[in-house]
């Protein structure tokens, strides 16, 4: 089921090449402003740049079929559609019956019985990420009148590591990679070898959500930090979600956060749990970090098999396709992490309590 949430929901349609993808939100109550820049703004943030991103580059011309009126959700579904103007389905042509190692090529041909749509992936594909960060755009919008701030940087990436926002109060540069340090020139300079090579490379993705109110989470299985990882899991490549120190944690005292009283108020220090506490927002600031593996569509020669014929083969894929997908995949965690603090935001208070 290609839905998420209880209270808003979210669910997507499409492939990566038909004719359009899209994506409906329920639950938004009437008089949510829909702002058509703010999405184009966060769709340019998604859509490739430069020399180590995928060549396909789509306008991601969207037209609103249901749910807004004079710029306004009207309280019924809200659904985009998103038209594909630059397929190149030739590519794949050899992939019919030859999953590509390390996709859900293989799964999926067994699900299907080998009737599933192979091009790009079809309805796996991370093309259905730009309806998510389209919507997504309404609902941060939506947060950020409410002081709900959601902000998100490339943590780190091969061997080079940014500064994290586990600690203390950091802005995130306006630069090409979105960092704390400024690692444009290091991080260029890596992804220049990974191109010469033949390569892709993976990394993560570090958020801090602020201003979360106490309590949201429905634990045992409705835990906020749970929700959370699966919907960052439902992001293609996505592998690893860690929240606060994650893997990091050490035995012992030295680990616990402790209270503390600033300006009468109960503050949290150091915030190793990254604001979830037994499943419950801590008011601390709510910090993750998502881990995306290397894109697995690289030009060098790989095995594989034809299904078909049960005959070993080797395998070069062809197309387009990204050998760095982290400065794009920042708006996606941004808006699926929206998405989640919403929802759990009405559980909590009610659908109008976001107006």
């Amino acid at each position: 089921m290609s839905k998420l949430g209880k209270m808003l929901e979210l669910e997507i349609f499409g492939v990566s090449h038909g004719e359009y993808i899209g994506a409906t939100l329920t639950g938004l109550p009437k008089g949510i402003e829909v702002d058509t820049e703010f999405i184009k703004e966060m769709l340019s943030k998604r859509r490739p740049q430069g020399l180590f991103e995928t060549k396909r580059v789509e306008n991601d011309n969207f037209i609103f079929t249901s749910g807004v009126k004079n710029g306004l959700t009207d309280g019924e579904p809200l659904t985009i559609k998103i038209m594909n103007e630059n397929t190149h389905s030739s590519d794949y042509s050899d992939l019919k019956d030859v999953p590509r190692p390390s996709h859900a090529d293989y799964p999926v041909y067994i699900k299907e019985k080998g009737e599933n749509d192979y091009r790009g992936g079809g309805h796996t594909s991370a093309r259905l990420t730009a309806p998510i960060v389209a919507l997504g755009a309404v609902v941060i919008k939506a947060l950020l009148k409410k002081g709900i701030i959601i902000k998100s940087h490339i943590k780190q990436v091969g061997n080079i590591y940014d500064d994290t926002l586990l600690t203390g109060d950091k802005e995130i540069l306006d630069n090409k990679y979105h960092t704390i340090l400024d690692l444009d020139l290091k991080i260029d300079k890596l992804l220049e070898e990974v191109i010469k090579n033949q390569k892709s490379i993976g990394g993560s993705i570090e958020t801090e959500i602020l201003n979360v109110p106490i309590g949201l989470g429905e634990p045992w299985f409705e835990s906020f930090d749970g929700v959370m990882t699966n919907a960052m899991f439902s992001i293609p490549s996505v592998k690893a979600v860690e929240f606060g120190l994650g893997k990091n944690f050490n035995n012992g005292i030295e680990s616990n956060d402790e209270y503390f009283i600033k300006d009468g108020k109960v503050v949290i220090s150091p915030n190793n749990n990254g604001g979830v506490l037994g499943g419950y927002t801590s008011g601390a600031p709510v910090v993750f970090t998502t881990t995306f593996k290397p894109i697995a569509s690289i030009s060098t020669e790989q095995n594989s098999v034809n299904l078909k014929t049960m005959e070993e083969v080797k395998l070069t894929i062809k197309g387009r396709h990204d050998p760095f997908v982290l400065r794009r995949a920042l708006p996606i965690v941004d808006s699926m992490a929206s998405f989640v603090v919403l929802d759990f935001y009405m559980r909590e208070f009610g659908r109008d309590s976001i107006k």
